[in-house]
């Protein structure tokens, strides 16, 4: 997730109570921006994540990761800004490890892409979800970043995305266990 989740974005805006539904999406927001590492799983603003990579949509204007200043002000919490702005640059960009390098990830698991305001309301509604495909918290474009490497680094960089398998799945998956344990007793 070193490239970012979309649905972080939401998060920040009007809240994501990650299924939890004894408590609403706008009462977990203040719980959501409380944590720096939301602002650290923002998408990343990149080739990974372009200005054309609309994040949120509202009546009055759209936002990609490349408008997380303007999108804070608007939802009248600068504090976002200046949380990203401390960890934006922790992983990223993250340059190629320069050794051999296995990347495996879930993968073709409906994922949150966008997020369409309708109402006045903004940002105190929830909004319609355009789904991409990802391991269902992260998405494609993120996970498959280390792809990039094979072009920067003479050794190996092996990929493998799991069809169907979820972001915490990753870790039961007889599947991915079962390609960690080759690589670890190869």
């Amino acid at each position: 997730a070193w490239r970012g989740a979309a649905k972080v974005a939401m998060a920040f805006v009007s809240g994501d109570n990650e299924g939890v539904f004894v408590v609403s999406n706008t009462n977990s927001r203040s719980t959501d921006r409380s944590y720096l590492s939301t602002a650290w799983l923002l998408p990343y603003p990149s080739d990974t994540w372009t200005k054309e990579d609309v994040l949120v949509v509202t009546g009055n204007r759209n936002y990609s990761s490349w408008d997380y200043y303007d999108l804070f002000n608007d939802i009248e919490y600068p504090q976002g800004y200046t949380m990203f702005e401390q960890v934006v640059n922790l992983t990223a960009p993250l340059p190629s490890p320069g050794v051999p390098t296995y990347c495996y990830y879930g993968a073709d698991v409906k994922t949150p892409l966008q997020f369409q305001y309708k109402t006045t309301n903004f940002p105190n509604e929830q909004p319609s979800i355009v789904y991409g495909l990802g391991d269902g918290t992260v998405n494609d474009n993120s996970l498959t970043s280390c792809q990039r490497w094979q072009l920067q680094q003479t050794q190996p960089v092996f990929t493998a995305g799991f069809s169907g398998v979820e972001h915490v799945g990753m870790l039961k998956d007889s599947d991915v266990i079962t390609a960690v344990q080759d690589v670890a007793y190869s």
